[in-house]
Order: C-alpha cells, then sequence, then structure tokens
C-alpha cells in the first residue's frame, strides 16, 4: 500500500471519531456544568413609585379581570370621537368627565332595612371588555343570588348607559338604589389622570354638590351646576307684574 493510501483510510477511519469528538465537546459547552450556591437573601422586588408591584390583573380571553380589587376610576371608557370619557374601575362607582368634574354615580343596595352602597359588597369581581366593564356583584344582602352590571360609554352622545340584572334574586326583596351629584366642570391638573391626580377628585363630595339643581320630570332628571337656571318663561313673566292689591279683613 503506498503512503497515499494509507493516509486515505487514516483519514476516512477516523473522521467520524473527530465529528462525534466535535459534537461531545460543543455540547458540553452548552450545558450547564452546575448552578452557583446563591449568596445572600433575594433581591427585593422591583418598586414603583416606592411601592412592589403586584399582579393585579389576569387575562381571561380577550377581557382582564380582578376580584376585589381597590382602585375607583383607573379605567375610563370612551364612546364619542371627543374628550368626553366614562371613569370606571375595580369597584361600581362612576364618574363623567366633560372635560370636568361631570358628576358622580353610585348604586347600593336595601333590603328590609339593611342597606350598603354596591362598592362595600364582600365580592367584587370587575372584567374590563374592550369598551366595557362589566360587574358580578355577590354580597349576604343577595343570599345566594347575583347582581350584574354592564357599564358602556354612549356611542352617538356624550353619555353612560348602565344595564343591571338580577340573577336568583327575588324581585320584590331588594331595592337597587342610586345616587348621582358633584358636577361643577372643574378641571383637574392633568385632566383626572390618575396617578397624576388623587382618586378624590372624582368622590361624590358635599363640596361638589353646592349649585347643583335638579329638574324631575316623570322618570326623567335633568341636572344644572354653575349658574343657577332660567325660570320658565311663564315663571318669569308672573315675576315682572305688578303685586295684587291687598284687601283689609274685617
Amino acid at each position: 500500500m503506498s503512503r497515499y493510501d494509507s493516509r486515505k483510510n487514516l483519514t476516512r477511519n477516523s473522521l467520524p471519531a473527530l465529528v462525534a469528538g466535535w459534537l461531545v465537546v460543543g455540547m458540553s459547552c452548552l450545558l450547564p456544568i452546575g448552578a452557583p450556591a446563591q449568596s445572600g437573601p433575594p433581591a427585593p422586588p422591583a418598586l414603583w413609585h416606592d411601592q412592589a408591584r403586584t399582579l393585579r390583573y389576569r387575562p381571561d380571553g380577550s377581557d382582564f379581570v380582578i376580584t376585589n380589587g381597590n382602585k375607583r376610576f383607573a379605567r375610563a371608557l370612551y364612546g364619542t370621537n371627543t374628550a368626553f370619557r366614562v371613569e370606571a374601575g375595580d369597584l361600581p362607582e362612576f364618574a363623567l368627565y366633560l372635560p370636568g368634574m361631570g358628576g358622580n354615580f353610585k348604586l347600593g343596595l336595601m333590603i328590609e332595612g339593611q342597606s350598603k352602597w354596591l362598592i362595600e359588597a364582600e365580592n367584587i369581581e370587575a372584567r374590563y371588555r374592550p369598551g366595557a366593564m362589566i360587574y358580578e356583584v355577590k354580597d349576604p344582602l343577595l343570599g345566594a343570588g347575583k347582581l350584574y352590571l354592564e357599564v358602556l360609554a354612549q356611542a352617538d352622545a356624550e353619555g353612560m348607559l348602565i344595564r343591571a340584572r338580577f340573577e336568583n334574586v327575588p324581585a320584590t326583596k331588594v331595592r337597587l338604589l342610586w345616587a348621582f351629584g358633584g358636577a361643577t366642570g372643574k378641571k383637574f391638573s392633568r385632566d383626572g389622570d390618575i396617578g397624576a391626580d388623587p382618586e378624590s377628585n372624582f368622590y361624590l363630595k358635599p363640596e361638589y354638590c353646592q349649585g347643583n339643581v335638579f329638574e324631575l320630570k316623570n322618570n326623567t332628571f335633568r341636572l344644572t351646576y354653575g349658574s343657577p337656571p332660567k325660570p320658565p318663561k311663564n315663571e318669569d313673566a308672573a315675576a315682572k307684574m305688578p303685586p295684587a292689591p291687598l284687601r283689609a279683613r274685617r
């Protein structure tokens, strides 16, 4: 056998072994030999504005859900192509921003002399679905039943729509109450951006209700804030008429 043939056979026989050796060496470089032991306590959680971050909302399909959250007015709902919005959040209490404070809307339950605001219910699941907030409320006042709320901003006007539905609750036993007021038109420093402006800007406060005038008609009401409303034309005309002469009684 010539020197060339022996060199050829050597290369042919040793090539698989060399390739296998490269693979073993390469894999040994990729595989961890052993994790080093941790020294000292674990790193503290990251802080956001000096507060530990927590996972508050969980995804459920296209929804974001939280149970018994404590944030109000953390989710804005928009309907029209304007700056008007409905302020909603983890709790079923709502506010209108015109821009400017347009009022606070609260709901409550009453049964046999007992009552509570809905935000104080024992169990509240809040679900944000694109364009809407959906609530499932459970409480001892409802017994084994539930209250469902769906809240949207109107698409063709600057307003709010609320649909309420009881499940397994006697119709004549529990009353659903609501309160609305506190419209001032006041603008906040960051237009009510929660985190920059305090949440309490949207609360139903007595000082916000000063100057609120309600006009009731059938099952509707009209709220006027700021300057007092103008009297109706017939009352205005009557006010301009001279007073009737007084007659002495015998």
